[in-house]
């Protein structure tokens, strides 16, 4: 999912990742007409509250939709402990009882240098959950991260090796999804534009 705060992190937590945000006249290859050098961006994480019942829905979606709840975000996190990055969603109802679930923490636009996102994501037909890790380098690269995340009512939770991800900046932000037929409900959180509601 790329969601709207995926696009406005574009033009935003990119470009200060890239040195455009930098304060003053610049560096002195900024000066010389020089492009800036990409910086790694050092954080470890960030945690994002949601209000509840925010939910954006495709148009013939009916508000109340069973299950939907579980894919309504309360709370959102990504920190570093360790040499893990440790993600929660906490929802707004039971995850088990929402049809497809989706649940992304994304950092950057993609095709950034920086950029990644985590997808968990529930089979409905199997009921069992995959990570996956998408990167992008030269192109875009789908990696099966070999977890499975822990689902407890309205919590899910999983741990991803830090060194497998690009350096966490200072703002992620977060995703979940619900596919009920051809219909999607959606919802996201960021503390850079907290004020958007749904995905």
């Amino acid at each position: 999912m790329v969601s709207k705060v995926r696009v406005v992190l574009a033009s935003g937590l990119l470009a200060c990742l890239l040195g455009a945000c930098a304060s003053g006249t610049g560096s002195e290859d900024q000066q010389a007409g020089q492009p800036p050098s990409p910086t790694p961006p050092s954080s470890t994480g960030d945690t994002c509250s949601d209000p509840l019942n925010d939910l954006a829905r495709d148009p013939g979606m009916e508000a109340g939709t069973d299950g939907l709840e579980g894919i309504d975000l309360a709370t959102a996190s990504a920190s570093l402990e360790s040499d893990q990055l440790v993600v929660r969603f906490v929802t707004n109802g039971d995850i088990a009882a929402v049809s497809s679930p989706t649940f992304v923490v994304a950092q950057g636009d993609p095709f950034g240098p920086f950029s990644f996102e985590l997808r968990a994501s529930r089979d409905d037909t199997t009921s069992t959950w995959t990570v996956t890790l998408i990167t992008w380098s030269q192109r875009e690269e789908r990696r099966p991260i070999p977890i499975e995340p822990a689902v407890a009512a309205d919590t899910l939770s999983f741990r991803v090796p830090a060194g497998s991800l690009p350096p966490i900046a200072n703002y992620l932000s977060f995703g979940a999804t619900s596919k009920v037929g051809d219909k999607v409900a959606s919802d996201d959180c960021s503390n850079l534009f907290p004020t958007t509601t749904g995905g």
